[in-house]
This record gives structure tokens, C-alpha cells and sequence, in this order.
């Protein structure tokens, strides 16, 4: 999936060295994290290594999305550019994704950290739920990102916390 390749060119663009998910160990806490990993379910395996997959989207960290209708349980991957804390559990989340009908895209959807599947596993996937919702028009105000949400069967599975 060239999503994962996406990120990493991102991280290395930015001046970051992306490190191999089985070198996570030993990484240090307030090291930047990327990893140099073109499948999403090892970049997953990197951050939940580093007890840094979490439910709380910040900007910089990495997206997973999860298919409700598959039997992968990752996906896709996409870096969150923006997340603004609405109150309640709920986040305005942008992101900028690679692999999107074979270009980048952005995208802004609202996220329900009160369904948070970051803590699921392989075994537990049966209780995924759909998190990401549509902004209400009103709410539109960037007219160079996408509003749909990409996919309906797409859920945040959890967020790789690239720093802390």
C-alpha cells in the first residue's frame, strides 16, 4: 500500500529517520516516531510496541482506518494535519492521505473518540464501530479539502502517536 510509503516519504521530508517496526524497542520516550514500513499493520505493530497507539487524534500523529467489512483490520493510513477538540469525546480531524483513487487527498471528518477501537485487537475486531462522521455544511470552510468521509465502511481504528 503505497498510503504506508506516503507517510514514510512524509517523515523523511520532514527530517525525520523512520526506523524499522522490529527496532522499536528501546526507542526513547520523548523520541519522534516514524516507522520505515510500507504495510499499515506494521506501522500499527510499531506503535502498539511503544504503548503509542492511542484514541486522541493530534496533529503529526499517524491515522489508521479499519474496513467494518473486511477481515483486515488495517487498512489504510494518513497523517492528521489538523484535529480541533469540539468537547464531548468529538474532534474535527483533517488529514492528508496517499493512495486515494491514486493521488493525495485531504480530508475533514468529525471523529467520536466515545467509540474509540484503538484498544481492539485482532480477536476483538467483532466490536468495532463506525467513529468518523460527515461536517455539517455550515461547518465547510476549506475549499481544498475533501468532505465526504473517502470510504463508508472505514472507521478510525486509532491514531500512532509520532511524538509525546
Amino acid at each position: 500500500g503505497w498510503c504506508s510509503v506516503f507517510t514514510i516519504w512524509c517523515a523523511n521530508a520532514s527530517g525525520t529517520d523512520p526506523i524499522d517496526e522490529e527496532d522499536a524497542a528501546g526507542t526513547p520516550d520523548d523520541a519522534v516516531v516514524f516507522f520505515r514500513e510500507g504495510q499499515v499493520g506494521n506501522q500499527y505493530d510499531g506503535f502498539y510496541k511503544l504503548n503509542r497507539f492511542v484514541g486522541i487524534p493530534r496533529p503529526g500523529y499517524l491515522v489508521i482506518f479499519a474496513n467494518l467489512e473486511n477481515t483486515y483490520l488495517f487498512t489504510h493510513v494518513g497523517i492528521v494535519t489538523d484535529a480541533v477538540d469540539l468537547g464531548g469525546g468529538l474532534y474535527q480531524v483533517t488529514t492528508v492521505e496517499g493512495n486515494m483513487s491514486s493521488t493525495m487527498k485531504c480530508y475533514t471528518f468529525l471523529y467520536d473518540s466515545n467509540k474509540d477501537n484503538s484498544s481492539l485487537t485482532a480477536e476483538t475486531r467483532g466490536k468495532l464501530q463506525q467513529n468518523r462522521s460527515v461536517v455539517p455544511e455550515e461547518d465547510r470552510t476549506d475549499p481544498l479539502t475533501q468532505y465526504e468521509l473517502s470510504t463508508e465502511n472505514w472507521t478510525v481504528f486509532g491514531f500512532g502517536a509520532t511524538w509525546l
